[in-house]
């Protein structure tokens, strides 16, 4: 009898385990394994030898969402004055020294999901997708200087590609960046002084985006009436997912989904703080100290985002 009941005990404890493996959280399959990284990720990081050795990080599912936020920062300019974008979209997703653990799949569809979404909801003074060959060093550089904003417009570049660090500074890869040659790739500095000229947000969807602060400072300092905003989706030794991105959920904010709904006209800061919270409740996030963080920086410019 006691043999019996020990026996039906040791059974449920099993049908109840079985049960929480069942229902739990299961990651997606690894198709395109990064080590370090959840299955199913890949991430936006040229593979470098000085780099450090991957972190091991945690992830967790999230099970419920907040339904509104009350977003906080300055609101420089009327919300209810229409104001123009020039989008300019950077994703080189396959390179001159192509191999299969350089492309960028995720960034793929992520520039023409932005892409989609910003025509058919965003007011446009402009709009231009680099990719492959096109999204090269010299034509990225010579469109920057070359776009300019009118009175009620500013420009939007953002940036879907790999990053890499040299001497604790972002490096932006273009077309033919290869890690074998650093001067292949693009300095924040150079980006920044492009745009100088112009009232512009920069936004990085890249690994280590927080290395562009450097830059970022230095910008503010030379050019003290700098006109502008960086924005970030990674600190500066943290990987930025392919999978799950920063921009699909910028993306998604933009075209009024989600969980918080994005007004007709909007104040920067606030697009960036309901995509943050998009995507920390996206369906995963690292939750150790290495985990993915986005960031904004800005010397009180905060365009408005006017969508139809």
């Amino acid at each position: 009898m006691k043999f019996s009941l020990l026996l039906l005990r040791r059974l449920l404890i099993l049908s109840k385990l079985c049960l929480c493996w069942l229902m739990g959280p299961r990651p997606a399959p690894n198709l395109n394994p990064v080590p370090g990284l959840p299955p199913g990720n890949t991430h936006r990081s040229i593979p470098k030898t000085s780099r450090t050795a991957p972190l091991n990080r945690q992830t967790y599912f999230t099970t419920s969402r907040d339904t509104a936020i009350e977003p906080s920062g300055p609101i420089a300019g009327r919300l209810d004055l229409l104001q123009r974008i020039h989008l300019i979209i950077v994703a080189p997703v396959e390179y001159l020294f192509q191999s299969d653990s350089c492309s960028l799949f995720g960034a793929n569809s992520d520039a023409d999901s932005l892409e989609a979404v910003a025509r058919e909801h965003l007011h446009l003074a402009s709009l231009t997708v680099l990719k492959t060959e096109d999204a090269h060093t010299e034509k990225i550089l010579r469109l920057f200087r070359q776009t300019r904003a009118g009175p009620g417009e500013w420009v939007w570049v953002v940036f879907l590609t790999h990053g890499i660090l040299e001497q604790g500074r972002l490096m932006v890869a273009a077309y033919e960046s290869t890690p074998a040659l650093m001067s292949s790739f693009l300095k924040v500095e150079d980006i920044l002084e492009a745009l100088a000229e112009t009232s512009f947000c920069l936004t990085l969807d890249i690994c280590f985006a927080e290395g562009a602060l450097p830059a970022w400072n230095e910008a503010v300092r030379v050019h003290p009436d700098l006109n502008g905003m960086v924005i970030g989706s990674a600190g500066i030794n943290q990987v930025a997912l392919d999978q799950n991105s920063f921009c699909r959920h910028l993306t998604r904010v933009l075209c009024g989904g989600g969980a918080a709904r994005l007004q007709t006209s909007s104040d920067m800061h606030t697009v960036f703080e309901l995509t943050k919270r998009e995507f920390n409740f996206g369906g995963m996030m690292f939750i150790d100290e290495t985990g993915q963080v986005p960031f904004l920086e800005s010397n009180g410019f905060n365009p408005v985002v006017s969508r139809r």
